[in-house]
């Protein structure tokens, strides 16, 4: 199996390509990134023999070129964990936020065929705190943000349909991520009810993405992700 991992340098994205490369069912991971991993160089050789990281730019996520189309067939599955940071221009968070995820999926659904009774599976990464009405809702704090993460829930959920069964699409809706090598993960996570570990949200998406549980509904919310990741 071939995936395509996004945001593989944040605390969300990273978790799952380890998992993807780890997994024996998975033959090849194509990381879509603007920069490089600053991990790559300490994984293990077999892991490392997996991976390709395709450098893009910013221009590149709003019109895939040809060799990138080109790197990503075969591909069965897509893991979007890209983001951009709270507090950035409107403009700048509505492209990271709702453009790019909204065009890869389309771009992938027109250009990447998978073999007969298979299904690509475009995984997007949200938070729990949003719905589908969060991209209409009237607020004040983080309004830009927000309304972005809820529309382009919208956007990626509206582009499968029930007619083209070779094109499944999901979000996870996760809420604070606690890396295992923070002293902090034990503690809030047996504490907080809204913390989960990087391990298992890594877990409970390449299971989705691999299509090794299907959620109950489309976009799973914080408190189903360990189920999905026990499979």
């Amino acid at each position: 199996m071939k995936v395509i991992v996004t945001g593989a340098s944040g605390r969300i994205g990273s978790s799952a390509l380890r998992h993807c490369l780890a997994s024996p069912k998975v033959t090849s991971v194509v990381v879509l990134a603007r920069r490089a991993l600053p991990f790559e160089s300490t994984l293990p050789s077999d892991q490392k023999a997996k991976l390709r990281t395709l450098i893009l730019k910013p221009n590149d996520f709003l019109a895939y070129p040809a060799h990138v189309l080109d790197a990503l067939k075969g591909a069965e599955a897509c893991i979007w964990a890209l983001g951009i940071p709270i507090g950035q221009s409107a403009k700048s968070t509505w492209e990271v936020e709702v453009d790019y995820p909204t065009i890869a999926a389309k771009t992938f659904k027109e250009h990447l065929t998978v073999e007969e009774g298979k299904a690509f599976r475009f995984v997007l990464i949200s938070a729990d705190a949003i719905s589908e009405e969060t991209a209409t809702k009237s607020m004040w704090f983080k309004a830009d943000f927000l309304k972005s993460k809820g529309q382009a829930l919208n956007n990626i959920l509206s582009l499968e349909d029930e007619n083209v069964p070779t094109f499944k699409t999901f979000a996870i809706r996760t809420a604070l991520v606690v890396m295992p090598e923070s002293w902090l993960n034990n503690w809030l996570y047996l504490s907080l009810p809204f913390t989960i570990p990087a391990a298992t949200i890594g877990s409970a998406i390449f299971n989705v993405a691999s299509g090794a549980v299907v959620p109950k509904q489309r976009a799973p919310r914080h408190a189903e992700l360990a189920a999905l990741a026990d499979g």
